[in-house]
């Protein structure tokens, strides 16, 4: 899927400047997928690591914050030479506060190397006491599909180039053709699963079941990071979000 956020990641890559990158945003947004498509073709190596139950990989970063041991041990469990031709990709790297810290270490004396992070969650606090990398990364942020991203999807590209040129007088002669995707937009959503789904097989009975799926997951996540006491009340909030958008 063509995704606007692949054109950000190119203008990191070619900045001199450029920190480590942190992308954050919801689960199942596409983190993921679009780290993974600009790691394999846009750099010789693409090293991937998920800290997500990944006890190994947590403990590569529980000896110290030393850069250079971490690069040894993650390419000995990668099995290859991580250099600066590569991509290293921290997936879910909120699982592990001091990989996080570990970002600080890599701007500071791995300047050259691209590192990039993913994680859902890194709003939250830390509770073994590790610290942020608090000016030495830059941020990204990731959403679900836009309008424009979905009428890609559907290989609509002339209607897109339409928008972006501001074309109203064609705009409004196939006023019906936007107001039929927009309407289907508008009920599948922007969740690249979703989309994915639709698009395959053009059911909506498919399209809600995966829709339902999505909101389980969010929903048996609370209890993953849900401090004691607090995971009725978030459970609360969330089920009375779409009563609250439907008034007025």
């Amino acid at each position: 899927m063509k995704r606007q956020i692949y054109d950000n990641l190119i203008m990191w890559k070619k900045r001199p400047d450029r920190k480590p990158l942190i992308i954050e945003g919801a689960r199942q947004v596409g983190k993921t997928y679009i780290v993974e498509e600009f790691g394999k073709n846009e750099f010789e190596k693409y090293a991937y690591f998920n800290f997500d139950s990944n006890e190994p990989l947590i403990r590569v970063f529980d000896e110290d914050l030393n850069v250079d041991r971490i690069l040894t041990s993650l390419s000995a469990m990668i099995g290859f030479k991580i250099d600066e031709k590569t991509l290293i990709f921290f997936d879910e790297i909120q699982e592990c506060g001091k990989a996080v810290t570990a970002l600080k270490y890599f701007c500071e004396n791995k300047r050259k190397f691209y590192v990039i992070a993913a994680g859902s969650l890194l709003g939250l606090s830390y509770s073994d006491g590790t610290g942020f990398p608090v000016g030495k990364v830059d941020f990204l942020k990731m959403y679900p599909m836009s309008f424009r991203e979905y009428l890609l999807s559907e290989d609509q590209d002339l209607l897109v180039e339409l928008i972006e040129n501001k074309d109203y007088k064609t705009i409004k002669q196939v006023k019906n053709k936007f107001e039929n995707y927009f309407k289907t937009y508008c009920f599948i959503g922007g969740m690249p699963e979703v989309v994915d789904n639709y698009i395959k097989r053009r059911d909506f009975n498919e399209v809600t079941l995966v829709q339902k799926n999505i909101l389980k997951s969010y929903d048996l996540d609370f209890s993953k990071h849900a401090k004691n006491g607090k995971l009725e009340r978030i459970r609360m909030v969330w089920n009375a979000i779409p009563q609250e958008l439907a008034k007025e």
